[in-house]
């Protein structure tokens, strides 16, 4: 009798500590942050039956029910004050996970990319009416591109990185970001498929540090990856948040190597398992 009365007990706190770790996760989610529930280092699924198995297991314990999510890579420690709300301590995760996150194309550039548009987009208006400034066009991220349907011009896909990404960061910084792309498999991947960057790559260990040549490393690399981003999982609309877009489209993702031109992946990440986010490449 008392055995029971102790299963019970389990059984209610556990699925108190499940709704409130789902409700936090959504809150995040909503703010286009990343945070899962995780059992003992396995996912639980944010549904009835996922709560329900996680429950039932007689061999978890409220504290195997943990928070997971991801950092920036220059944020080791992330700590909120005691004081903090639940709602303050996720609005918080989730503008920390803004850090290090670049742009991505608005709609203009995605209709050069595709072809529908000879020149890029004009970035101002000449003249306005009863005013001699002129304005910023309004970059704006309202068409759903979707997987498998645009592969890129790569030659406006590293104007607009340059002019977009890199114009914006000083030599120190260029240098800074090629080393750290430079670990990552997809530029790794880079050198296998084009010529001209294993060349450059090679023109660059074989000397001292050139920032004109680590300009172009970085360019290229961050276009490549870029550009199969875009084929392979699409850009979501401004109307929706990751979350939505991943759900929404991570069943229609196409085959590994179907971008094609060499493309061949060490260790392919964009199957339904990758979980979007808006400027992570």
């Amino acid at each position: 009798m008392l055995s029971n009365l102790v299963e019970r007990g389990r059984k209610i706190l556990m699925k108190i500590k499940l709704l409130k770790s789902f409700k936090s996760n959504k809150r995040v989610r909503k703010m286009n942050g990343v945070q899962t529930t995780v059992v003992k280092d396995k996912e639980v699924e944010e549904t009835v039956n996922g709560m329900k198995e996680v429950i039932n297991d007689i061999n978890v314990k409220t504290s195997d029910v943990k928070k997971r999510f991801p950092l920036p890579k220059n944020i080791s420690n992330f700590k909120t004050p005691d004081s903090n709300s639940d709602e303050e301590n996720d609005m918080a995760l989730a503008l920390v996970q803004q850090q290090g996150k670049m742009e991505e194309p608005d709609d203009d550039w995605m209709d050069v990319f595709a072809g529908k548009r000879m020149l890029p987009p004009p970035k101002i208006i000449p003249s306005l009416k009863d005013d001699s400034t002129a304005l910023l066009l309004p970059e704006t991220t309202g068409k759903r591109i979707y997987p498998n349907r645009v592969k890129t011009n790569i030659a406006f896909m590293k104007k607009w990185v340059n002019e977009k990404i890199v114009s914006q960061m000083s030599d120190d910084e260029i240098m800074e970001k090629y080393y750290e792309r430079r670990e990552t498999l997809g530029f790794a991947q880079m050198q296998s498929v084009d010529q001209n960057f294993a060349n450059l790559v090679t023109k660059m260990r074989n000397r001292r540090r050139n920032s004109k040549v680590t300009r172009d490393l970085l360019i290229d690399s961050l276009a490549y990856m870029i550009s199969r981003k875009i084929w392979y999982v699409g850009r979501r609309s401004s109307d929706m948040t990751d979350f939505e877009w991943n759900e929404h489209t991570k069943y229609s993702r196409p085959s590994e190597g179907s971008y094609g031109g060499g493309d061949k992946w060490t260790d392919f990440k964009y199957d339904v398992n990758y979980k979007y986010q808006l400027g992570v490449y």
